[in-house]
C-alpha cells in the first residue's frame, strides 16, 4: 500500500468525497515524501511517523493548510499556522483587483489593517517593488508569522503591532486595505467545525449587535489618513453589502459594491475621500 492509498482509505470514511481534495492538497505541498512511496519504504527510512502524525491531525479535523503549513497565493507560497486565518480565494481576488487598478502607480504608501499572514502587503510588494507597504495587526503571533513570510519571500514590509481601535499615526496613505473580522457571533457558532476549533476566533467574530464595528473605526481612520485621491478597499460579509454602502458612500466621491467569483457581495471599493 502506498502512503497516498493509506490517506485515502483513512480519510474517506470521515470526509467522503472531500477526502480527495484534502489528499490532493496534502501531497502537493508536504515536503517529506512522494505519493508513490510505500508504507514499507517510509518505515525503512524512519519517516513513517511523520505520515502517521499528519494523518492523525487530518482525522482530528485540523485544516490541511495548517497540517502542511503552506498556502499558495498569487503564485507564492506562504507559511500558515493557527496564529492567523487561512487565506481564502476572495482575498486573492482583492489583491488582484488592487494590482490591476494601480498598474500605472509607481510609488504608493499602502496600509493593510488586520494583516494576518501578511499575504496582502507581501503580494502587493512583489507586484509593485517601489510601493511602501505597512501591515497592522493586534496579534503578536500573527505578526511573527507575517514577518517570517516577508523574509522568506524577500519582501520589505513595515509591520505594526497595534489595534486599529488604538492606532495613531501622522502617516498618510494612498491606499488602505482591510479584511477585518465580520462574522456575527451567532454565525460563528454554526461555522464548520474545522474553522471554529482551529482558526483564530479573534480574526473572525464580531458582536451580533454591532457587526460593522471594525468598518466604522476603519472608516474614521481612513478619513484622517488617506491622501486626497486615496482609495479604500474592504472585504466584507456577503449579507451586509447595502449596509456597508450606506456607511461608506457618504464619505467618498466614488463607492461601489463588488461581487466575488461566487457572485456574492464581497468587496466595497471607495476613492477620493470627502475630507
Amino acid at each position: 500500500m502506498t502512503v497516498k492509498e493509506l490517506f485515502e482509505a483513512s480519510l474517506h470514511p470521515v470526509y467522503g468525497a472531500y477526502a480527495d481534495d484534502i489528499c490532493s492538497y496534502y501531497f502537493a505541498y508536504q515536503k517529506h515524501f512522494k505519493i508513490k512511496y510505500s508504507i514499507e519504504q517510509l518505515k525503512l527510512d524512519g519517516i513513517f511517523f511523520l505520515a502517521q502524525y499528519d494523518l492523525n491531525r487530518l482525522l482530528a479535523g485540523v485544516p490541511v493548510q495548517y497540517v502542511v503549513g503552506l498556502v499558495e497565493v498569487m503564485g507564492h507560497e506562504f507559511c500558515t499556522t493557527p496564529a492567523a486565518l487561512i487565506p481564502r480565494p476572495e482575498t486573492e481576488e482583492l489583491i488582484h483587483f488592487i494590482h490591476q487598478k494601480h498598474l500605472a502607480d509607481q510609488e504608493l504608501d499602502v496600509l493593510d489593517i488586520g494583516t494576518g499572514t501578511g499575504i496582502i502587503p507581501i503580494s502587493l510588494k512583489k507586484l509593485h517593488p517601489n510601493w511602501c507597504l505597512f501591515g497592522l495587526d493586534i496579534s503578536k503571533n500573527a505578526l511573527r508569522l507575517a514577518n517570517n513570510n516577508a523574509q522568506n519571500l524577500n519582501a520589505t514590509i513595515h509591520f505594526i503591532n497595534q489595534s486599529i481601535f488604538a492606532y495613531e499615526s501622522a502617516q498618510t496613505f494612498d491606499i488602505i486595505i482591510s479584511n477585518p473580522p465580520y462574522i456575527p457571533k451567532k454565525e460563528c457558532l454554526i461555522l464548520d467545525e474545522s474553522v471554529r476549533k482551529f482558526e483564530p476566533i479573534l480574526a473572525l467574530e464580531v458582536p451580533d449587535e454591532d457587526p460593522l464595528q471594525f468598518y466604522k473605526v476603519i472608516l474614521m481612520f481612513s478619513l484622517k489618513h488617506l491622501t486626497k485621491n486615496g482609495c479604500l478597499y474592504l472585504e466584507i460579509h456577503q449579507n451586509f453589502g447595502e449596509e456597508m454602502l450606506k456607511l461608506i458612500s457618504p464619505h467618498f466621491a466614488n463607492c461601489t459594491l463588488q461581487k466575488d467569483f461566487a457572485n456574492n457581495n464581497r468587496f466595497v471599493f471607495a476613492s477620493n475621500p470627502k475630507i
